[in-house]
């Protein structure tokens, strides 16, 4: 008979779950070719900016604040909140953009870039400590279970 799940390893199984569906649709991307599947581009690009945004406010509004209650590394947190608002940036920029603007292909490979290395940083220097770590990962397991319905990790068995 197996132990229950950790509470931790849910959440950290959701962002890597997460991550894995930003890796592939900005890997996706760079497969298109823009003259014959523009809209597929177009879509992918707007599909992936929702994910995104999605994911960056959980991160912010959730993680990132128990993090920092529990005393975790301030510098690494500012950094990461700060690559949030670079992506938030380049999202509103492709978003006012024309898809048929010189740069629009360059601006989401940029962000792709940016997520890859954000998600790097975050999967070796923050997932390992926070299983570590005190927090109370019962109560964010329940707030990210109300904040996403249907997406949430399964409920962790006492």
């Amino acid at each position: 008979m197996s132990s229950p799940i950790p509470a931790c390893d849910k959440p950290i199984d959701y962002l890597r779950r997460e991550h894995r569906r930003l890796e592939k649709a900005f890997h996706d991307f760079e497969r298109l070719d823009p003259e014959r599947e523009r809209a597929a581009m177009v879509a992918l690009v707007a599909q992936t900016c929702t994910a995104l945004d999605r994911l960056a406010r959980l991160e912010c509004e959730l993680f990132y604040p128990a993090l920092r209650a529990a005393l975790w590394e301030e510098d690494r947190l500012d950094e990461a909140e700060i690559e949030h608002a670079t992506f938030r940036l380049l999202i509103a920029g492709l978003r006012r953009m024309s898809p048929d603007h010189v740069k629009y292909a360059a601006t989401f490979r940029v962000l792709g870039r940016y997520v890859g290395q954000h998600i790097r940083a975050q999967e070796s220097h923050l997932f390992q400590p926070l299983r570590e770590g005190g927090l109370d990962w019962r109560e964010l397991l329940q707030t990210l279970r109300r904040q996403l319905g249907e997406d949430a990790p399964e409920p962790v068995q006492a």
